[in-house]
């Protein structure tokens, strides 16, 4: 039987194929986490960015049930003022199945010319999955997967007042080949206008420059040309943007071919999402989980630790609340408090393979290796897939000198990952340790194009200090999670008397001495 695969992650139900959405849809009426559901795009109220019904361009759409029995959803079009275009269509859905038109604001009644973003909600809050094509008249298109627009915090997909556009380029003029220009979208998700501020930020993570806009409630901005908007005079031709926002928004950017004008789409992410991994949030509720990710975003250390007190004040007992103590003290150089921490999480809850690793990184950063050997080998025995007790004690047998044993156990880190050889981080890791090794022409045969922390190691131990300084400054910049624990970093150690290193310490709020 042949299975339908929608590209972007939409699943089309083959007959009776439907095991992935069974499993999905049972576990999450049984009352499974509802994260899950929203980092695979599915949602009770999804909205689709924009959709286009010119001349020019026509949009697509999909929307698939994904909840056991009959989904009733309306499917509505707004301009980019906020008003509606054309009439709602009501249309009800059983378990697996699938609406679908080639040409959504006509098929809605709204005019040629029209396009703004579509709305789809479930009457019954059920679940739906759904997902936007926009083709042009040549063909070319660009996909929008259905953004979960329920305002559920720490999910990339929600929607934010604080983000991040990776990368935006504007290289060329409409009509040259092998050139590219990026537009700009903002969303509002609900009724409330939004005064949104865009700042336009370089490699190196310097700001290059800014704009304010209004987006209207349930409406639509959208910012053509926003490299060249925001650079002036400056000689740049890409970076990222910087998003601030009055009321949650969706941002999304779209990088056109200027020979071919095929466009493609890239969402923008909640800016501490990507400080998420680096914490451990399971048991916080979302409150505090959404508080302390900000602060640790504004590099508010001080403010961190106190919304982790105060959740110790309600649980004394909270294994996440003494474990990101830990870490945030940790990343501030303070390493018998963090100690002291990590130990109270392991008492707490002494199988944690987390707790465990995370102990062992501790002492290793804090100068105690053999102790940190201990801890992370008794993690291995425990769980012999334990990725990052692997990975932690290869970096101290590599800053121990033992680069082969080293480089043998971050391989063996990679493969419990289930990354290619080719992965950039374990290529930039290679690369690290060729340096260190002295074996300076391979270590520069893999490292062009990686921007990656073991990058920016590698470089440093390369003497290339110039390069490992503009990749750590555009890290800090992106909040990148990879720089969380920067500070107290033994493989940096060879970067401390630079004067930039302290530079790059105070961006982050952390002590310089």
């Amino acid at each position: 039987m042949k299975t339908n695969l929608i590209k972007s992650g939409l699943v089309s139900v083959p007959g009776t194929l439907l095991t992935f959405l069974e499993v999905l849809a049972i576990s999450l009426q049984l009352g499974a986490r509802v994260s899950l559901a929203q980092q695979l795009g599915v949602g009770s109220r999804l909205l689709i960015p924009s959709a286009a019904y010119s001349d020019t361009f026509t949009s697509s759409l999909v929307v698939q049930n994904v909840t056991l029995g009959a989904n009733t959803l309306i499917i509505s079009a707004y301009d980019t003022g906020g008003n509606p275009l054309g009439t709602p269509l009501t249309t009800t859905l059983l378990f697996g199945r699938q609406f679908r038109s080639s040409n959504i604001l006509k098929e809605l009644g709204a005019p040629l010319g029209s396009f703004g973003p579509i709305r789809i909600e479930s009457k019954n809050n059920g679940l739906l999955s759904a997902g936007s094509e926009v083709r042009s008249s040549q063909g070319f298109g660009g996909f929008f997967p259905g953004q979960n627009v329920n305002t559920v915090p720490l999910t990339s997909g929600s929607p934010w007042t604080s983000g991040i556009i990776l990368d935006v380029v504007d290289d060329g003029s409409r009509g040259t080949p092998a050139t590219y220009r990026t537009n700009l979208g903002l969303n509002t998700v609900g009724p409330q206008s939004a005064q949104v501020a865009i700042s336009l930020v370089n490699d190196v993570g310097e700001l290059v420059g800014k704009f304010s806009t209004a987006v209207a409630g349930n409406g639509l901005t959208q910012l053509d040309g926003i490299v060249q908007r925001l650079r002036g005079s400056a000689a740049v031709t890409r970076g990222s943007l910087r998003i601030s926002s009055s009321q949650p928004i969706i941002a999304w950017a779209s990088k056109i071919d200027n020979g071919t004008d095929d466009p493609s789409f890239q969402i923008g992410v909640e800016a501490t999402h990507f400080l998420s991994g680096c914490l451990s949030l399971s048991s916080l509720s979302t409150d505090v989980a959404q508080d302390l990710l900000q602060r640790v975003y504004d590099w508010d250390w001080k403010g961190a630790e106190n919304t982790m007190r105060r959740a110790l004040e309600l649980d004394p007992n909270n294994v996440d609340a003494h474990y990101n103590s830990a870490v945030l003290l940790m990343a501030q150089g303070r390493f018998p408090d963090a100690l002291s921490e990590i130990q109270t999480a392991e008492q707490l809850d002494p199988l944690s393979q987390q707790v465990q690793s995370t102990f062992g990184k501790i002492l290793f950063n804090a100068g105690k290796s053999e102790e940190a050997i201990l801890r992370l080998k008794r993690a291995i025995e425990r769980n012999p897939r334990n990725a990052q007790a692997h990975t932690y004690l290869a970096q101290i047998y590599e800053q121990m000198g033992k680069y082969s044993e080293a480089l043998a156990i971050h391989d063996k880190a990679r493969g419990l990952r289930g990354n290619p050889p080719d992965n950039p981080r374990f290529l930039a890791i290679q690369a690290r340790l060729y340096a260190r090794m002295g074996k300076r022409s391979e270590a520069k045969r893999v490292l062009p194009g990686i921007k990656t922390l073991p990058a920016a190691a590698a470089h440093a131990h390369l003497g290339e200090k110039d390069e490992s300084f503009r990749l750590l400054s555009r890290m800090v910049e992106e909040r990148h999670p990879q720089v969380f624990s920067l500070m107290s970093d033994p493989q940096f150690n060879g970067l401390h008397s630079d004067p930039r290193w302290p530079e790059l310490l105070r961006r982050m709020n952390l002590p310089t001495q």
